[in-house]
């Protein structure tokens, strides 16, 4: 089932009308990644309490396959699951109007009435928009990946430019009903309360002041999440039985950082053939924005975990593995969550994103030589 864009209309179909709203959460999720997290929520500190999960800014025939299967759980973790289409596309092509889907998010909050909203990226206008449907819900943050613990470089801006920021947040707060922010980091927003986020302890300043708390690995460790994840597994082409067989898991990089290291796409090959070469099956996941498969890999020694999923969803199956990446936060995701698995990166030659190799060490995610 392909969820479309949805339209409010002030029903909320299976959320029980006389639940208190400290008991009804409502988790804004804008990637398949961030449903995977609200998965894992709802699971978790949030299983006693009446879930809704809503997808926003949802491009035209986007899918999120996880969300798809929750919709159609009668007995799943969250009491409805909801679309809305993205309201602003770029500069570059026709904009949706704003207008209409923030409204229908402000009704769905005010009607749903939740003690907690929760978002993965606290510039978003339709955080603000549910917020001003439900002032008294506790804001919070949930895990982004690597923006969780960089700091951000106050942008130099001259006159012109401090005005139009200025000009653009009143217009931004108008369409949402309340004062809108967009902090420099991510989370770091004074509406935000709590976050939740998988090293509490190494968030940047912006989160350092909230109630951070930790995402643990065991809430997708239970049968039933693992479950979930293997029936989206097949429901995308993949048998989970493949991955017990397997020994090296190789998240490729965007083709642009391949293209500016060439040198990181050679090492790449030659680690998978040399691993097929002494009789062993590889696995990997391409890029979710990537079009056609960057590197030479042999097949069929060699197969591909459909891009349209987060690889995290992997990590409750994997076990007794190495995985293989660059500077990406899917190593950071996977060393947090999968059990027994060896997780090493490739770095470029004269790498200057020393801020991401300081995670890696701290986390014994080493250097493959």
């Amino acid at each position: 089932m392909d969820l479309g864009p949805h339209s409010y209309d002030s029903a909320v179909d299976g959320a029980p009308r006389n639940a208190a709203a400290s008991g009804r959460a409502l988790f804004l999720s804008s990637t398949p990644l961030h449903t995977f997290w609200y998965l894992g929520l709802a699971h978790g500190p949030f299983a006693d309490r009446d879930c809704m999960l809503a997808l926003i800014d949802q491009p035209p025939g986007a899918r999120d396959l996880l969300a798809e299967l929750l919709a159609e759980e009668k007995d799943g973790p969250f009491c409805r699951v909801v679309s809305f289409p993205e309201i602003q596309r770029g500069a570059a092509r026709r904009q949706v109007a704003p207008g209409g889907v923030l409204d229908s998010i402000r009704a769905l909050a005010h009607d749903f009435d939740p003690g907690y909203i929760a978002v993965g990226n606290d510039r978003r206008l339709e955080f603000y928009a549910a917020l001003s449907g439900c002032p008294r819900a506790v804001p919070a943050y949930v895990e982004d990946g690597l923006f969780s613990y960089m700091a951000a470089k106050k942008p130099h801006r001259n006159a012109v430019q401090r005005w139009w920021a200025e000009l653009k947040q009143r217009r931004r707060s108008e369409r949402c009903g309340m004062a809108v922010e967009e902090p420099r980091m991510v989370g770091g927003s004074r509406a935000v309360r709590e976050a939740w986020v998988l090293m509490p302890d190494r968030v940047h300043s912006g989160l350092a002041s909230k109630q951070v708390r930790q995402i643990e690995a065991s809430w997708f460790a239970r049968p039933d999440v693992r479950d979930i994840c293997s029936r989206v597994l097949r429901g995308a082409g993949l048998e989970p039985g493949c991955l017990a067989d397997t020994q090296l898991l190789i998240v490729l990089p965007h083709p642009c950082f391949l293209e500016q290291w060439p040198d990181i796409r050679t090492r790449l090959q030659e680690l998978a053939q040399s691993h097929v070469r002494q009789g062993g099956r590889v696995a990997y996941k391409c890029h979710p924005r990537s079009r056609g498969l960057p590197i030479d890999l042999p097949a069929p020694q060699c197969f591909e975990i459909p891009r349209r999923l987060p690889v995290e969803m992997l990590a409750p199956m994997l076990s007794d593995m190495t995985v293989v990446g660059t500077l990406t936060t899917a190593l950071v995701s996977l060393m947090q969550l999968g059990q027994r698995i060896e997780v090493r990166s490739i770095v470029p030659r004269n790498c200057t994103d020393t801020a991401t190799i300081d995670i890696y060490a701290s986390l014994d995610i080493t250097p493959l030589d």
